[in-house]
């Protein structure tokens, strides 16, 4: 499960804390290859049975960047075929699923099933912006990235994919299991990723396991703000400065045994204890740690658990329900040579995993 606080301010400083038919078969040319593939991402995640349907399962988003290198022999090969931005037949590179049958899942646009999905589970691919890739019009099942394969038909080239699985509950009930969804990576009919299908593949193994004894934040978008400071309160890069004291709230059922985690909401692989400026922060030389208890808190990449990030404990051991908290600061940090005044924001998610 998955919540976000803000942390906002000026520096000087303030903040502010269908059925489609199956998958066309590619045609086995090596012309590209990504050292990063076959790729498999592992995910485990709690669903509350009260989850309603056509929502994100929280902690399911999983966050990948393939680059592929082609060298020139593609524009050989391939011709047009594999350029443009979206052209007849999505002739960009694709995420197809690997096996079967793909399906829109009616009442719930951009997800989709297939074939070895389990009940009551759906699937999204999302863009940058957060937006779910469609299948395309033309009866092969293909999600196209909008990525294309070259700009132009002389060189050789390299492309940047970005990969972003979110399972969504589409039914109830939905049991403890865990599945596979694998796809290849691959342009119209014509070049793989990484030299044939069988290495070109983006499999995600992932966990699924209800719960019934859950916490909840009581707000679900905390913002804090941390007073203004001047900048001649900084004495170089790592040192700290302002702060604010705070506490995240959660409504914990009786027996509940979970733990926390905090992912930076800009740059979700960021594995440092410093969280990422938002669009419009002014300021620059300065950024945003949380600390716990004098700690610096890790953030966890990806909202995944067990993955280096620290983790704190949110237990209820009562038998009734009741309000638990985790004390947390936010602090100035200063992250380059010179600090120049303006405004700082920045954000976080609050990751919940049950034990």
């Amino acid at each position: 499960m998955k919540s976000a606080f803000k942390l906002l301010a000026p520096l000087l400083v303030a903040f502010f804390l269908g059925l489609l038919a199956p998958q066309a078969a590619f045609a086995s040319t090596n012309n590209c290859s990504s050292g990063q593939l076959p790729l498999s991402q592992a995910v485990a995640v709690n669903l509350k049975s009260s989850s309603p349907l056509g929502s994100a399962i929280p902690g399911s988003d999983s966050f990948n960047s393939i680059v592929i290198n082609c060298t020139s022999n593609w524009t050989k090969d391939e011709g047009l075929t594999c350029t443009g931005a979206g052209g007849p037949g999505g002739n960009d590179w694709s995420l197809v699923p690997y096996d079967g049958v793909t399906r829109p899942v009616p009442d719930y646009p951009g997800v989709y099933t297939t074939t070895g999905m389990p009940p009551g589970i759906g699937y999204q691919l999302l863009d940058d912006a957060g937006n779910p890739l469609p299948l395309d019009t033309f009866g092969s099942g293909r999600h196209d990235t909008g990525v294309p394969i070259g700009n132009t038909l002389s060189t050789a080239s390299t492309s940047t994919i970005p990969v972003h699985l979110r399972v969504v509950k589409i039914s109830n009930p939905v049991a403890a299991t865990t599945f596979t969804l694998k796809m290849t990576v691959g342009c119209t009919n014509n070049e793989w990723g990484e030299k044939n299908q069988a290495g070109s593949t983006v499999s995600f193994v992932l966990t699924v396991k209800p719960v019934t004894q859950t916490c909840n934040m009581v707000l679900s978008d905390l913002q804090v703000a941390l007073p203004q400071v001047n900048t001649a309160s900084f004495s170089g890069v790592g040192s700290a400065a302002g702060g604010k004291a705070s506490t995240l709230d959660f409504q914990c059922d009786a027996n509940a045994n979970a733990m926390v985690n905090f992912t930076d909401a800009v740059s979700p692989g960021n594995a440092s204890d410093k969280l990422t400026l938002l669009t419009g922060s002014t300021a620059t030389g300065v950024g945003i740690r949380l600390t716990v208890d004098g700690t610096p808190v890790a953030l966890s990449p990806n909202e995944a658990f067990h993955s280096g990030g620290t983790e704190l404990v949110l237990q209820n051991a009562t038998p009734t329900a009741a309000i638990k908290q985790i004390p947390f600061n936010a602090q100035y940090v200063q992250t380059a040579s010179s600090v120049t005044p303006g405004t700082v924001q920045a954000q976080s998610l609050v990751n919940i995993s049950y034990n």
